[in-house]
């Protein structure tokens, strides 16, 4: 709850990035915060105005366990401090399955579904070919029919 406030608090007026024409700031889930931001500088603004909530609150944000990940076509170093100590940069994270990257088109998480999706469809390779009996396929069908109510 005190997360919530928090943010709202010390994200309000900030730009962060733009999807479908809204700000987007952060993402949550849990105890888990992505903040995001299209400028290093901006970002770096953020987590000062988080601090100075955090700091109201009685709060602390966790510096060995805060990372940063820079995104887009060049290669930039962010140094972000948090009570004196600098956060690790990382190429790669992952949240809730999908691994960001710094490589904005995303290329090995898009190859890992594909591998994935792959490895899915010749699965069934046996109900693509039709090397399956009448029967079978009629109760299959079914079943599917059933899985998509």
């Amino acid at each position: 709850m005190y997360n919530e406030f928090l943010l709202q608090e010390a994200l309000e007026e900030k730009r962060g990035i733009s999807l479908n024409s809204e700000n987007i700031t952060n993402v949550r889930y849990a105890d888990d915060t992505v903040i995001m931001a299209e400028t290093p500088e901006c970002l770096l603004q953020m987590f000062d105005n988080i601090a100075e909530s955090c700091k109201t609150y009685g709060m602390e944000m966790n510096a060995k366990v805060t990372k940063t990940l820079h995104s887009g076509k060049e290669k930039k170093k962010v140094s972000i401090l948090i009570e004196g100590t600098l956060l690790e940069q990382v190429t790669k994270y992952q949240y809730f399955g999908p691994i960001l990257t710094e490589d904005v088109l995303m290329k090995k998480e898009i190859n890992i579904r594909t591998e994935k999706a792959k490895a899915k469809f010749w699965k069934n390779k046996e109900l693509l070919q039709g090397n399956i009996n009448i029967g079978t396929k009629k109760e299959d069908s079914t079943m599917l029919c059933l899985l998509g109510f």
